[in-house]
């Protein structure tokens, strides 16, 4: 086990295991890869071997996805005058799309080369770059900075987290999407009625957090939750 992380073994799968860390304050897997390794993988690899299909999955569930994000911006509206938008691993780019739409000035930051270029197919301003110190220089600062499905894939969150704030305008909003992991319906098939733990995927993901631990991290980052919403009923 990495010397900089201990805490009780939720599971293990393959060589991980999951940990709830007591230094970190939420479950995450160990060994966890490193930036090098997790740079060249979303840049080169992601959407070519392991999301073969994401961008035509995407497409088709283009209606419940502008749904989605159509109330995401509508939520968005109630806490922030301003409309300026950054959203980090922006993928596809369709939630850019529905922003610029409705009115907003959107900028996406994606690692993969293959998400630039699909995104940027649409029309959208996109950065084809991760979130780190030397693309920090050159951003502009933002009524809102979005995260969908990014910080469980994020080797060090805290850090993460913190670096945010030098694009936020003063009052600005983070808004986070994320999987709400090892949640009652889980741990019910898994613990009670023999099955896997399916949503722990290393490979993919690297964090697994729940309302409670997301919301420690914010705070204890400074920032003040405003509100919550399910995708799905779990």
């Amino acid at each position: 086990m990495n010397k900089q992380h201990k805490g009780k073994i939720v599971c293990k799968v393959g060589e991980f295991s999951v940990i709830d860390c007591d230094v970190c304050g939420f479950k995450h897997i160990d060994p966890i890869p490193g930036d090098d390794e997790l740079k060249k993988r979303y840049r080169n690899n992601f959407y070519k071997k392991e999301k073969v299909n994401y961008f035509k999955d995407a497409e088709e569930d283009l209606a419940w996805w502008t749904l989605t994000y159509r109330e995401y911006y509508k939520l968005l509206s109630q806490y922030v005058e301003g409309k300026m938008l950054l959203d980090i691993g922006s993928g596809p780019g369709y939630f850019l799309k529905i922003g610029k739409e409705l009115g907003w000035s959107v900028t996406g930051l994606e690692p993969s080369a293959d998400a630039y270029h699909y995104s940027s197919s649409l029309g959208l301003d996109v950065i084809n770059a991760p979130f780190d110190t030397g693309i920090i220089k050159q951003l502009d600062k933002y009524d809102v900075v979005s995260m969908n499905y990014v910080l469980e894939h994020i080797s060090e969150p805290i850090k993460f987290i913190q670096s945010i704030k030098a694009v936020l305008k003063k009052d600005g909003l983070l808004f986070l999407v994320f999987p709400n992991d090892f949640n009652p319906l889980q741990n019910i098939l898994w613990q009670k009625m023999g099955f896997k733990p399916w949503w722990v995927v290393p490979e993919h993901h690297i964090n697994y957090f729940d309302l409670e631990s997301i919301t420690s991290l914010l705070k204890k980052q400074g920032f003040k939750p405003r509100a919550y919403s399910g995708t799905y009923p779990m």
